[in-house]
């Protein structure tokens, strides 16, 4: 609702827009003209409706508006307000909205589409539902006892027992075929296409058909071996399974570096191992051949060595031929293998377990938040993120008060390009934008407002230092309801609770604007 001047009328647009977070963020108060103007050319995040309404210039300031979001929406009914320099930029916001509202119009689907659409809601809802997803499970289960029964008896072809085999797995076969199509429909095409998941069912089932078909073929009967693999579809029907799958998966290149150190060193011991026990003999009488036997060349001594970190019969096997002939110990192989134990088999090895573990639960975490955040997203709720997040994420590392007054400080003189002592919003949004952050940090006029408590203006040293702090501790109180959501049903719950109150407390005696406590009885 903008002023008119000395209009006593107004008017009201409906807008029902398929807003883009990239575009605007109501939820964020976030919004440019040249966002508004951009349209919904991306990928659609929410359909919201907005009531934009002219009313006299008494309502609001002369040149603003406002922008009312619908009660049931995801901005639950919250009202945003924008002030424009001029009447003519603010009609230039109102156009823009209406343009807006004519390419949501026109962007709408057909009649047809919204069938196929409705159609493919109904199927995706009930494909994810928990009966039918158990059902699948089920069948992937059953289908994995009847392929390790077959293996088992191993039935001859032509008897009735191999043609009883053979027309379960056919039934297997058309049952796995039906559920992928099921899912193909509810989920095309890109959704279907971004799971890997989805995309190893398709080519197990698809092998699994053409190996049918085609089992006449010379060496495609081969690929009904593939139907092993059928239980892997499993992963991607529990939960459970699929978190820790995909947290293995997460933590392969950091395991894979690990193993390449103990790999490089393995292999130098290798060298040594040929140049040094190459030509070596046992003790008599056998005079057993142990060195061209156990490391003639590089790659018999590179599995010793493996055999050795195994601990398979290594010292009966291979380090009892090299004692001397009156059963001493020989120090110059002792030295090599035991120092090989101790560095690779001790050390080395370990170093991996740690690294896949250390790894393993960090991309677990990362899987359960991802999941608590696709549950919120579903449910309609958003964990809260600002454009100072990143910013506010760095200074929280601080030790001392003495150190968060540094930071700040520091921030203050690379973000103050002229040195003029003071920030005001273009200087703040462009030094904001030039650090290392991804996605760069965009601050609107907005959210500079509310950064400086509706003031405005230049931001001294002294003042961008107390803004600071009072943005840090809000971020804190988001990410401990953040952290609440993520961890409430652990023991740490309540410590997460009391931590909450307690910088909430800290925070309200704080503010000079906080109601006082009330008196006693």
């Amino acid at each position: 609702k903008g002023g008119r001047g000395g209009e006593k009328g107004g008017r009201t647009i409906k807008v029902r827009h398929d807003m883009a977070e990239e575009d605007v963020n109501l939820g964020g108060q976030r919004g440019s003209l040249s966002s508004m103007q951009a349209g919904v050319g991306v990928e659609v995040m929410r359909r919201t409706e907005v009531m934009i309404e002219t009313k006299p210039a008494s309502d609001v300031l002369s040149h603003g508006f406002e922008i009312r979001t619908s009660a049931s929406g995801i901005n639950a009914g919250l009202t945003y307000q924008f002030y424009a320099t001029s009447a003519a930029e603010r009609n230039g916001w109102l156009e823009a909205l209406d343009d807006c509202k004519h390419y949501a119009e026109s962007q709408l689907p057909t009649a047809n589409q919204l069938k196929l659409q409705k159609w493919q809601w109904i199927a995706s809802t009930v494909y994810q539902s928990d009966p039918v997803q158990f059902l699948i499970a089920f069948l992937i289960l059953a289908n994995f006892i009847f392929n390790a029964r077959q293996a088992e008896v191993r039935p001859a072809q032509g008897t009735t027992e191999g043609d009883l085999y053979e027309i379960t797995d056919d039934v297997f076969t058309s049952l796995f075929a039906l559920e992928l199509g099921w899912n193909m429909f509810a989920h095309w095409m890109w959704e279907f296409l971004r799971d890997g998941w989805n995309i190893f069912d398709f080519i197990v089932v698809l092998v699994s058909i053409v190996s049918r078909v085609f089992s006449d073929v010379p060496g495609l009967n081969t690929l009904r071996l593939l139907r092993a693999f059928r239980v892997m579809r499993l992963f991607g029907r529990l939960a459970s399974l699929r978190r820790i799958i995909n947290a293995l998966m997460m933590s392969v290149k950091p395991v894979l570096n690990a193993f390449l150190i103990m790999l490089l060193v393995v292999s130098i011991y290798a060298i040594l191992a040929v140049e040094f026990f190459a030509d070596w003999t046992g003790p008599p009488p056998e005079n057993f051949p142990v060195g061209p036997h156990y490391f003639g060349s590089f790659t018999k001594a590179l599995f010793t060595n493996f055999q050795i970190i195994t601990g398979d019969s290594w010292a009966s096997g291979v380090i009892r031929y090299f004692f001397m002939p009156d059963g001493e110990l020989s120090l110059g192989p002792v030295f090599f293998f035991a120092s090989f134990i101790i560095i690779v088999g001790w050390t080395l090895l370990q170093v991996v377990v740690a690294v896949l573990l250390d790894n393993f639960t960090a991309a677990s975490n990362h899987e359960k938040a991802q999941q608590h955040a696709d549950s919120a997203d579903l449910h309609g709720k958003e964990y809260q993120h600002l454009s100072l997040d990143p910013v506010l994420a760095q200074l929280s590392h601080f030790d001392t008060d003495f150190d968060l007054r540094s930071r700040i400080r520091t921030l203050f003189e690379v973000i103050d390009a002229d040195d003029s002592g003071g920030l005001d919003y273009e200087e703040l949004n462009h030094g904001l934008t030039k650090l290392q952050f991804q996605p760069p940090i965009k601050l609107t006029k907005q959210e500079f407002f509310q950064f400086t408590q509706g003031e405005g203006g230049v931001l001294d040293l002294e003042a961008f230092e107390v803004n600071m702090r009072r943005e840090l501790k809000m971020y804190a109180q988001r990410q401990m309801a953040n952290a609440m959501e993520l961890d409430s049903d652990s023991d740490i719950a309540p410590i997460l609770i009391v931590m909450k109150l307690l910088l909430n407390e800290v925070t309200r005696r704080g503010d000079p604007d906080s109601p006082p406590d009330d008196p006693p009885g």
